[in-house]
């Protein structure tokens, strides 16, 4: 009787298609969750711009008056970026125009991945700030 232990090229093969099933199955799940986050993360960076910006455009109006009032980053041209204080990723850049009272009524804001825009004249509140606004970088018909 010949007796050899291992396994059958067969076997190999249905432990190979099975394990092929699974990282079909869970591969996208975790490139999913991938993406999310990051659209997440870049909707949390347009409302901290958001909320940063009237109230750094207020702080710097009491000691000049003539504060202009809008800010932006790399859309302004070269050398005339007026900065909100605000951490958000360095790859985002931006341009938020209000009123001479604080009130947004134009924010723009982009990375490499996605781009937001909104524009109300009558102002922007916070809540007018939700992530049906976000396009990705397939969905941008041009850039700005």
């Amino acid at each position: 009787m010949n007796n050899k232990s291992g396994f059958t090229l067969v076997e190999i093969v249905i432990v190979i298609a099975l394990l092929g099933v699974l990282l079909l199955l869970v591969v996208p799940n975790i490139i999913d969750r991938f993406a999310n986050a990051k659209k997440n993360m870049f909707y949390n960076d347009v409302l901290t711009l958001f909320t940063n910006a009237s109230s750094t455009y207020i702080s710097r109006s009491f000691d000049d008056p003539d504060t202009p009032t809008y800010f932006c980053k790399d859309l302004c041209g070269s050398g005339y970026d007026k900065l909100i204080d605000a951490e958000v990723s360095d790859d985002i850049s931006y341009s938020i125009n209000m009123y001479s009272n604080g009130l947004i009524y134009y924010i723009y804001v982009k990375s490499p991945e996605f781009r937001y825009e909104l524009e109300n004249y009558d102002g922007i509140e916070k809540a007018d700030i939700d992530k049906s606004h976000i396009n990705g970088k397939d969905v941008m018909s041009g850039e700005r």
